[in-house]
């Protein structure tokens, strides 16, 4: 029982620090762009990885675990001079959000024997970002400022639910697809170890620190 509960531990550690890494990196680079992407882009990559702490693990715990700990990561952001606590909270319950929909696809992909495809990705999709969203309206509703709620039905209804999640579930589709052929990039069995997956999770809270500092003095 211990032996499992420590190797759960270094999966989520490990996995959950390169999550957060990419969020911090390539999330905040995909934030800067004028068409905004980065909500077609950042949840098909955490599937990615998520999918890979499953096949490495072989626990599908470890999917959750792992975005547990990502999200985490962004709550570092607290200690940072921000306009609005709300502005990392959100975040960071979108990452949970998402891992709990990444085991849900992956854990009925896996009882039930079926592959991941186009309808199944969407609905995973849409089932975070629903919560997602009444979430944002409620907190709304008591005066808590949403970009997303104000600005209006183009914004949520449009983007958010509809264009978002369709390349979404695209992208998904074409990685289950090329994971299924193998062209998915592998790590190897080494190199999930404790003092890696400390080193992942300290190297994740050091980039998101760093790129938050930066985007203060930006």
């Amino acid at each position: 029982m211990k032996s499992r509960l420590k190797s759960t531990l270094i999966y989520a550690l490990f996995f959950g620090g390169i999550w957060g890494i990419t969020e911090a990196t390539l999330g905040y680079l995909l934030n800067l762009s004028t068409i905004g992407i980065s909500g077609c882009i950042m949840f098909p990559i955490g599937y990615c990885i998520l999918r890979k702490a499953y096949k490495k693990s072989n626990n599908l715990s470890v999917i959750f675990y792992s975005s547990l700990i990502a999200g985490i990561i962004k709550l570092v952001n607290l200690f940072m001079p921000i306009s609005h606590p709300v502005k990392v909270i959100n975040p960071a319950f979108a990452i949970v959000l998402e891992g709990l929909s990444v085991m849900a696809l992956v854990t009925w992909s896996v009882k039930k024997n079926k592959e991941i495809g186009f309808s199944s990705a969407l609905l995973a999709g849409f089932s975070w970002r629903i919560i997602y969203f009444l979430d944002a309206v409620f907190l709304f509703n008591i005066g808590i400022p949403s970009r997303m709620i104000s600005k209006g039905p183009q914004e949520y209804l449009l983007k958010f639910f509809i264009i978002n999640n369709l390349v979404n579930a695209f992208i998904i589709m074409l990685i289950a697809k090329a994971e299924k052929k193998g062209k998915i990039l592998n790590v190897s069995e080494g190199a999930v170890r404790p003092i890696t997956a400390v080193c992942s999770l300290v190297l994740a809270v050091g980039v998101q620190l760093l790129m938050t500092y930066i985007k203060t003095i930006a």
